[in-house]
C-alpha cells in the first residue's frame, strides 16, 4: 500500500505554517484506483511531489509498503512507482525511442545498456499505444499530445507497481483519452495501485473506483466515486451547475455529466 498519513508540504521547505498541504491522508491499495479531482491549485500535483520526495515534507508520514520512502533510493523508487508528469521539456533532441527505453533504467545497472527484449518490450508499448510509427521521431518536435502518449509509454514500460499520472489526458484528442482509460482500467485488474489526476469528472465515473476531492490544500471528502462526486460537489469544487445523469445498458451502469452554461 502506498500510503499518506497527515501530510503538511509546501514549496518553503518544513514550514508548516506555509504549508500547500494540510493534514492530508490517504492511500492506493494494488489493484485499486484514485482519483484525485479538485480546482486548480487545490494541491493535486504537490501531493505526487511529496509522494516522489521531490518537495520537503514538513509533518507527516510517505509510506510505501510500510517503508519509509525518504529511506529509498532512486533505483529502488523507480522499480515501485512510476510517474507521468503533467508536461516535460527535454534537454537533449532524444528519439521517441530513447525517451521510451528510459523507462527500463530502474531495471538496468549502472553502466548497463537497454537489452533486445528492453527494445522489445518497448516497442510492444508503443503499438498499445498506436505511436510505434514515432519511434525515430525527434521528441522535442512533437505535439503536446504526442508527448504526452509518450510519457505515458515510459511509465508503462517501467513496470513499476504504482502509477502516478498527472492530468495524463489534458493534452489528448477524445479517442486518445479513452484509449488512455482502458489502459488504465487494464493495469487494475493487473494489480497496479493507480493515483490519478482528473479535470473531467466523467472519466474519474468510466474508471470506477475511488475518488479524493481535494479544496485549498485539504482533503475535502474521499471514497468510491459514485457515492463521493455528485452534483453539489461539483457544483462546490468547480462552481458550476451540473447534472449527474445514470443508466443502464448491456448490463453496464453509464455515467454522464451535464452542466449550465
Amino acid at each position: 500500500m502506498l500510503e499518506l498519513k497527515h501530510i503538511f508540504c509546501g514549496y518553503h521547505g518544513r514550514e508548516i505554517e506555509k504549508a500547500i498541504l494540510k493534514d492530508v491522508s490517504m492511500s492506493v491499495e494494488p489493484g485499486q484506483t484514485v482519483c484525485m479531482l479538485g480546482a486548480n491549485g487545490a494541491g493535486k500535483s504537490t501531493i505526487f511531489k511529496a509522494i516522489l520526495g521531490l518537495l520537503p515534507v514538513a509533518s507527516g508520514e510517505v509510506l510505501l509498503d510500510g517503508a519509509h520512502v525518504k529511506d529509498l533510493n532512486r533505483p529502488e523508487m523507480a522499480k515501485r512507482i512510476a510517474y507521468v508528469p503533467q508536461q516535460h521539456v527535454p534537454p537533449f533532441p532524444y528519439t521517441v525511442m530513447q525517451v521510451v527505453l528510459m523507462g527500463r533504467c530502474a531495471h538496468l545497472g549502472m553502466f548497463e545498456s537497454p537489452k533486445d527484449s528492453d527494445i522489445q518490450e518497448a516497442l510492444k508499448i508503443l503499438n498499445r499505444l498506436n505511436i510505434a510509427q514515432m519511434a525515430d521521431r525527434n521528441y522535442a518536435e512533437l505535439s503536446g499530445g504526442e508527448r504526452q502518449l509518450v510519457l505515458i509509454a515510459r511509465a508503462l514500460v517501467q513496470q513499476s507497481d504504482y502509477l502516478l499520472l498527472d492530468e495524463p489526458t489534458s493534452n489528448l484528442d477524445y479517442g486518445n483519452q479513452i484509449m488512455i482509460l482502458k489502459i488504465l482500467k487494464e493495469l487494475q485488474k493487473q494489480n497496479k495501485g493507480i493515483i490519478i489526476i482528473l479535470h473531467n469528472p466523467e472519466h474519474a465515473f468510466m474508471l470506477d473506483g475511488h475518488c479524493v476531492i481535494l479544496k485549498s490544500g485539504q482533503l475535502l471528502t474521499s471514497g468510491k466515486t459514485a457515492d463521493v462526486l455528485t452534483q453539489n460537489m461539483i457544483n462546490d469544487i468547480y462552481g458550476v451547475k451540473a447534472e449527474i445523469n445514470r443508466w443502464t445498458s448491456s448490463g453496464k451502469i453509464h455515467t454522464a455529466v451535464s452542466v449550465d452554461i
